[in-house]
């Protein structure tokens, strides 16, 4: 089964995933993940060391302004610098997508957010369904179709424990309330959970860090549901552990496997959907064949698969895959 669907980023927000490394008081080099190549630097100003991401966006409200006092494209990469009345930001960016939008004649906010912060202030306005106030994140039809794959393959019975281990606000949680089973949501967010509280109006809700550990007891759950997770964790391998061992004898696992690209440009992501695309191609233990392995070894066999084909434009259009997987545990 292949669903196909096109992606477009509309936004001129840029979020930048960054490495952030001390080198004084007020200093900063700022790497790239995974490679930890120099991206830019930031002085003025102290900052969160690790995994952050870089927000610029057209300034609205209140807030430090920061204006454009270079900006020079340099064939497929553009060197951008930053400045308010005491900070500098500077950056190499590739010369598409929303960074190709930037203008001196325009006005920038800019926030440097630890990791999982990010994702935190990021999921308060980003739920991938309309709710109740008719608010939604991921009205195009790959995120429809990968939600309604989920919703095809979960088939809980009666009482038995379903575990989102990313929740939102997604169809097939009204299948497992309908099919009265027994119901976890589980996010590092605060803010989705209770969203997905007042829009669902069942079930329990944890707020967890997977990475760390999930409080509940091992072997406790017959269905875990991991969708849009893994792509945004440090230690992915380490996560999808956490996750499997909630799993009973004869449960089953429902994965959003990494994507895959026929043929992908080299370019670095300008916003969280380009770290999904990216990422498997950064990181050499995030792809399909490391998770597929890391399931194997928990004891897991992997039932049935579900393909997504969709095109998204980078420097050209280009085509990608992504798979909704079923695994059980035996």
């Amino acid at each position: 089964m292949t669903l196909v669907a096109l992606r477009r980023g509309k936004k001129r927000a840029i979020h930048l995933p960054v490495r952030v490394e001390r080198l004084s008081r007020g200093e900063y080099a700022l790497l790239k993940l995974y490679s930890r190549e120099r991206l830019g630097s930031f002085t003025g100003a102290e900052l969160p060391v690790g995994n952050a991401y870089i927000a610029i966006l057209p300034r609205v409200g209140k807030g430090r302004e920061y204006r454009i006092s270079a900006l020079n494209p340099r064939g497929d990469k553009l060197e951008v610098e930053f400045f308010s009345a005491s900070e500098k930001l500077k950056l190499e960016l590739d010369n598409r997508g929303r960074a190709a939008k930037l203008s001196p004649k325009l006005r920038y906010s800019i926030r440097v957010v630890p990791w999982k912060r990010f994702y935190e202030l990021f999921e308060r306005r980003s739920i991938p369904a309309k709710d109740s106030r008719g608010r939604r994140s991921e009205p195009d039809e790959l995120a429809m179709r990968r939600i309604a794959t989920f919703e095809s393959l979960l088939n809980p019975c009666t009482g038995e424990v379903v575990f989102d281990a990313a929740t939102g606000i997604k169809s097939y949680l009204q299948k497992a309330k309908h099919n009265n089973a027994r119901l976890i949501c589980g996010n590092l967010s605060t803010t989705i959970l209770r969203r997905v509280k007042e829009w669902l109006s069942y079930g329990s809700f944890l707020a967890y860090d997977v990475e760390l550990a999930v409080p509940l007891r091992n072997e406790s759950c017959d269905w875990v549901i991991v969708d849009a997770l893994l792509e945004y964790v440090e230690n992915a391998t380490g996560a999808l552990r956490n996750a499997a061992e909630l799993l009973q004898r004869g449960g089953k696992l429902l994965l959003l496997e990494p994507i895959e690209a026929e043929k992908c440009e080299d370019f670095y992501p300008q916003d969280l959907w380009e770290l999904a695309i990216w990422r498997p191609n950064a990181d050499d233990k995030f792809s399909r064949d490391v998770l597929s392995t890391t399931l194997r070894s928990e004891g897991f066999e992997r039932l049935s698969q579900v393909e997504l084909e969709f095109g998204y434009k980078i420097y050209k259009e280009e085509r990608f895959t992504q798979r909704v997987a079923m695994y059980k545990k035996e």
